[in-house]
């Protein structure tokens, strides 16, 4: 009867471990990404990764195997085979970058290279995301929101969600880094282990960025080896070259204005004074339309992954519910937790999101949340 109670107690606490696993799996909703991770630019360019990529070896190399395969289109590989062949040639201290954290993970340099364009070879792969779940319409889920709203205190609050459509066990990948230069913070962002572009970064007391995609059609793939072979850098490397160098938000708002980039996108920009914010419409050589907060009218901007002066697709608009919430909120009550519920709320957070970040220049908050799916 010993033996029989000990194997009870030994089933039960088997069955314990799996509900427990079964519901950690299933948690839905927002979780906050903890810490922050250093990368510090003062080491040279093979160095600065080896101990974030040190630190989630064991985890990561069997995950981003897995990403790359869901997510990269087959028809991708020529472009990271030209830049592969001229790592140094292309890409500089970036490719340094690359190696060095590929080093570190124990991954293919080329699989790191996927990951480093990601935002530019992703819409090679299909149209636009079903997330209002009409019948008409394609299905590619590779979508974004971006909010930026005045207080009436004259604070900035920029929100931002991901939506890049990866079941949740990845989010286990979603990190935020500390870029430091003689050990004082430069800028915060959020990342994903592997990548060393920013889609999402804030330079604390001076300005905040998000990336939002913008596709405009077109032979993506001539055009990006066109750049490549240019040396435009992607979007995301450039967002973090102007995290790096600039130090106002004028600086970053001229930068992101100008600057030959690989693909169309929608920079998402917030400072740290009244009325310091813009959506920045750029196509590959320069900027197409700037979009300028103006209260007490225009005291909050909400950017999808469409031109904000264009018809949003049925079966993608995001826009317009958000745009409502906003307005329900009004500018004398809103704050970070107002905007938080807005991309916490469908369709903003929907099946496709990854995450959601919250910033505020003027008093240096970054947070990063997982929106998680239950998928």
């Amino acid at each position: 009867s010993a033996l029989i109670f000990v194997d009870m107690q030994s089933a039960i606490a088997a069955f314990v471990v799996v509900a427990l696993v079964a519901s950690a799996s299933a948690t839905v909703g927002p979780v906050p990404v903890d810490g922050f991770f250093e990368v510090n630019l003062d080491l040279s360019p093979a160095d600065r990764w080896t101990a974030i990529g040190a630190a989630h070896k064991d985890v990561a190399k069997s995950l981003l195997y897995e990403y790359i395969d869901q997510v990269i289109p087959k028809a991708a590989l020529p472009i990271i085979d030209l830049v592969g062949g001229g790592l140094d040639y292309f890409l500089g201290d970036t490719g340094e970058e690359i190696k060095g954290y590929a080093k570190a993970l124990d991954v293919p340099v080329g699989l790191m290279l996927a990951l480093h364009y990601g935002y530019e070879l992703r819409p090679i792969g299909g149209g636009r995301p079903n997330t209002t779940n009409s019948t008409d319409g394609e299905y590619y889920p590779n979508a974004c929101s971006s909010i930026l709203a005045q207080q009436t205190d004259g604070v900035i609050v920029h929100g931002r969600n991901l939506d890049w459509n990866i079941p949740d066990k990845f989010k286990q990948l979603v990190i935020q880094l500390n870029f430091t230069k003689g050990g004082e913070t430069q800028f915060y962002a959020t990342s994903f282990v592997g990548y060393s572009g920013v889609l999402t970064g804030m330079r604390p007391n001076a300005f905040s960025v998000s990336i939002n995609e913008r596709d405009m059609g077109g032979n993506i793939l001539d055009t990006l080896k066109q750049g490549i072979l240019n040396k435009s850098p992607d979007v995301a490397s450039y967002a973090r070259q102007v995290l790096t160098e600039a130090t106002t938000y004028d600086d970053a708002k001229l930068m992101l204005e100008g600057g030959k980039i690989l693909s169309p996108v929608f920079y998402i920009l917030a400072g740290t004074q009244p009325n310091q914010g813009v959506v920045i419409t750029r196509d590959r050589d320069d900027a197409r339309d700037v979009w300028y907060l103006a209260p007490p009218s225009r005291w909050f901007l909400v950017e999808t992954n469409y031109d904000h002066w264009e018809t949003p697709y049925k079966y993608d608009n995001r826009r317009d519910p958000e745009n409502k919430m906003m307005t329900a909120i009004g500018q004398s009550s809103v704050d970070r937790d107002q905007v938080f519920h807005v991309l916490s709320s469908w369709p903003a957070n929907n099946e496709h999101t990854t995450y959601t970040v919250m910033m505020s220049p003027s008093g240096g908050y970054f947070q990063t949340y997982n929106q998680m799916q239950g998928n």
